[in-house]
C-alpha cells in the first residue's frame, strides 16, 4: 500500500495536450533508514516541472523502489492524456529491463517489469534514457523527503512550506541577558561608510594599530561604542587588502600538537624571559637585541632593546623592570643561553630567593609562552616600522597594543585581566579629530 500526494489535475477524458507534443518523465525510489519513498517528476513541453511524491508503506529493495517510482509516473503520465514520452532514470537495472536488454532473474522484480511493459502501450512513442544521478536531484529529493514522512493510512500528509530569502538577514533576535545595568550603557554610535573606513584605518594601522585580524578590529570597535551592520565582514575584507598583512602573515606548515599548560599560583609570580635577535637591519641607535619577559599568570609582557644582551644587562632588566615594578617573582623561566645562567644571575637569585629554572636542554625553545610573546611582537613590529630602522620607536606602541589587544594569550586583553576593566579607548570619531 501507497499514499500518494499530487500537485496537478486530471483533464476530463475529452480533454488532453497536443498527440504529437513531446513530454519528459523523471524518475528516483530512496530506501533508507527512516523508510521507502519515491519520487517522479513529470516535465511539460513548455519545461513546467509537475513534481509527485509518494511515501510507501511496505518493506522493499531499491530496484523495487526504483520501479515503483517509474510505474508511478508513467501512471500519472497516463491520466494527463500524454501520448509522446520520453523516460529518464539513474536505475541502469530499471530502464534496461523495460526495453528488454537486460534480463530479468529476480523472481519478485518480475511482475514489476512485465506491469511497466503493459503500461506503456498505452502511448503512441516511448522513449526510455539512462542518466547519472547528478542530473537526477529533483526526482531524488522528492523520493528522500516523502521517505521521512511519518503519514497515516488515511493519506494526513503534511503540508512543505519553502521560504526563500533574497537578501542576508544581519539583524538577529537574541535572547535578553540580565546584566543589572541602564538601558544606555551599551548604545553604540552608528557611522555611515567613509567614517567606517576612517575608523578600519586608525585601528589597523593607525598610532596604536597592531595590524590585527578583522575579528578583533570589530570587537575593538565595538568597545569603543561604534557599530555598522556589516562591521565584522568590513574588516575582514579591509585586513585581507593590507600589504603588510599578506607580507608578515604567519605561515603555519607545523602539525597541530597537544597544549601543555604551564600554570602560575598568583599573578607576577612566575615569569619567563628570552631574547629576540641579532636584529638587521640594526635600530637607528644601534640596538640590536630585544630583551622580553612575561608572565604566566597574567601574560603581562614587558619588553626593551639593547645593542647587547649581557649578564650585566638581563641582571639589571629583571630588577628595573620586573623586581622594582611587580615584586619579587617566585620563579624565572630562562633558555640555556650563558647570558642568562651565569654567577651574577645565580647571586642575584640568592639575594631575592628566587628559583631559576631552565628549558629542557634537548629544546631550548620550549618556554612557549615566551617564544608566543616573541612571535607577536615581531608580527606587529615588522607591520608598524616605516624606514626598517626606526623599530626600535615602534616597540613601545607595540607592546602597548599586545596588551591592550589580547593577542599575547588569545582571550581577554591582559589589561582586563590585569586591571579588571578595559583600557581606556584611544579611539576618537572622525568627526572629533582637531
Amino acid at each position: 500500500m501507497y499514499l500518494k500526494m499530487k500537485d496537478c489535475e486530471e483533464p476530463l477524458p475529452e480533454e488532453g495536450p497536443d498527440p504529437e507534443s513531446r513530454w519528459g518523465l523523471i524518475f528516483d525510489g530512496a530506501v533508507n533508514a527512516y523508510g521507502n519513498g519515491i519520487g517522479a517528476v513529470i516535465i511539460t513541453p513548455k519545461g513546467t516541472h509537475i513534481p509527485f511524491s509518494t511515501r510507501l508503506l511496505f518493506d522493499c529493495t531499491n530496484n523495487i523502489a526504483e520501479y515503483e517510482a517509474c510505474i508511478m509516473g508513467i501512471e500519472e503520465a497516463i491520466d494527463l492524456r500524454i501520448k509522446v514520452l520520453d523516460i529518464y532514470g539513474d536505475s541502469a537495472l530499471v530502464i534496461n529491463q523495460i526495453k528488454g536488454e537486460w534480463e530479468t532473474r529476480h523472481q519478485g522484480l518480475i511482475p514489476y517489469k512485465d506491469y511497466a511493459r503493459r503500461l506503456l502501450t498505452f502511448f503512441n512513442k516511448v522513449e526510455l534514457h539512462h542518466i547519472p544521478r547528478e542530473e537526477n536531484q529533483m526526482a531524488d529529493a522528492l523520493a528522500t523527503l516523502s521517505s521521512m514522512f511519518e503519514v497515516s493510512r488515511w493519506n494526513d500528509m503534511p503540508r512543505i512550506s519553502i521560504r526563500r530569502l533574497e537578501r542576508p538577514a544581519h539583524v538577529f533576535a537574541i535572547e535578553e541577558v540580565v546584566d543589572n545595568k541602564p538601558w544606555f550603557h551599551d548604545i553604540k554610535q552608528c557611522v555611515d561608510k567613509l567614517e567606517a573606513e576612517m575608523l578600519m584605518n586608525e585601528v589597523h594601522e593607525g598610532s596604536f594599530g597592531t595590524h590585527s585580524n578583522g575579528h578583533a578590529m570589530a570587537k575593538k570597535m565595538l568597545r569603543a561604542g561604534y557599530y555598522w551592520m556589516t562591521m565584522e565582514s568590513d574588516c575582514c575584507k579591509h585586513v585581507r587588502i593590507c600589504h603588510k598583512c599578506q607580507i608578515y602573515a604567519d605561515k603555519i606548515h607545523v602539525p597541530p600538537t597537544l597544549l601543555n599548560v604551564l600554570s602560575s599560583p598568583w599573578p607576577f609570580s612566575m615569569w619567563g624571559i628570552d631574547m629576540i635577535g641579532m636584529i638587521e637591519p640594526k635600530a637607528s641607535n644601534g640596538h640590536r637585541f630585544i630583551l622580553v619577559a612575561i608572565d604566566y599568570f597574567t601574560k603581562w609582557v614587558e619588553a626593551a632593546s639593547y645593542v647587547n644582551v649581557t649578564r650585566q644587562v638581563v641582571v639589571k632588566f629583571i630588577k628595573n623592570q620586573l623586581i622594582c615594578w611587580y615584586g619579587v617573582p617566585s620563579r624565572i623561566i630562562t633558555d640555556n643561553g650563558s647570558n642568562l645562567n651565569n654567577k651574577m644571575m645565580k647571586e642575584l637569585c640568592d639575594d631575592f630567593k628566587i628559583e631559576h629554572h631552565n628549558s629542557s636542554p634537548y629544546r631550548p625553545k620550549m618556554n612557549g609562552a615566551v617564544e608566543a610573546a616573541n612571535k607577536n611582537i615581531k608580527k606587529i613590529v615588522q607591520k608598524m616600522v616605516v624606514t626598517y630602522k626606526d623599530w626600535h620607536e615602534m616597540l613601545p606602541f607595540a607592546l602597548h597594543g599586545l596588551l591592550a589587544g589580547g593577542a599575547a594569550a588569545g582571550i581577554a586583553p591582559a589589561w582586563r585581566r590585569l586591571a579588571g576593566r578595559d583600557e581606556d579607548s584611544s579611539l576618537v570619531h572622525p568627526r572629533d579629530e582637531p
